[in-house]
């Protein structure tokens, strides 16, 4: 479990408010992450392993920043990998994307067989898909087995931010489960994410802005604060999580 949260601003933005808004959300998601910090604002990421508070006290956030975009992630450890400062997120890929996920994949082994990748050159399973979305395209969030919720942004692009999370099936004929919560709140000034609804209600000004939940298994384009609906991609994760049990005679 881990939180991610951010922004997309508008050209016209309040930006110091929207910062304040920014380490509110931060502040809330350290319920879902622990273990490490880190930031993506006009064009640099900067990663800690302390928490979110300790981390804003060391002055990383600058209020005259002229991006559009802030990404956030608070890390909690999966089981089985470490907690270091190279597995913190964001990532960054191939020097362009920039890349955070909540979750946890299952079948790192498959993927890198199926698209022909060493396992061993990833120390962490949101690194190996980060990257794979970045040299295939949207067709890994088909394959993956386990959980993901993502939001990234290009750096030759960085008026532009994708959100995603999935929903699948554990069994053959069951229901339909968030992978991970995802859940998003437009403003005057942009566009606002996060992993916590708490967060997003503490950051309403007014009774219209209304705090909604992302749907599900689309990778949404948004572009300075506003949802590009023509640009959203579909994935088919129905049963992207269900097991098959072979008979054993």
């Amino acid at each position: 479990m881990c939180g991610i949260f951010g922004c997309s601003l508008k050209p016209k933005a309040n930006r110091a408010a929207a910062l304040e808004k920014f380490k509110i959300l931060g502040l809330y998601n350290i319920s879902r992450g622990r273990d490490a910090t880190g930031i993506y604002i006009d064009g640099k990421i900067n990663k800690s392993l302390k928490e979110f508070d300790d981390y804003i006290e060391e002055g990383f956030l600058n209020k005259n920043f002229k991006q559009s975009i802030i990404l956030g992630h608070n890390r909690q450890g999966s089981v089985g990998y470490g907690k270091t400062l190279e597995q913190a997120h964001p990532f960054l890929i191939n020097e362009n994307l920039v890349f955070t996920h909540n979750g946890t994949i299952k079948n790192t082994a498959d993927l890198c067989k199926k698209y022909d990748v060493n396992e061993k050159d990833f120390n962490v399973d949101s690194d190996l898909l980060g990257t794979l979305l970045f040299t295939e395209g949207s067709d890994v969030l088909t394959h993956y087995k386990g959980a993901a919720a993502l939001a990234y942004t290009y750096i030759d692009s960085p008026d532009t931010l994708y959100l995603y999370h999935g929903q699948s099936k554990d069994y053959k004929h069951g229901s339909l489960i968030e992978e991970r919560p995802l859940f998003f709140l437009e403003t005057k000034d942009g566009l606002f994410y996060s992993s916590l609804e708490s967060s997003l209600n503490a950051i309403r000004e007014n009774k219209e802005e209304k705090v909604e939940i992302l749907n599900y298994n689309k990778i949404f384009k948004i572009e300075n604060g506003d949802f590009l609906l023509d640009e959203t991609v579909t994935i088919n994760r129905e049963e992207a999580n269900v097991t098959v049990y072979l008979p054993i005679n």
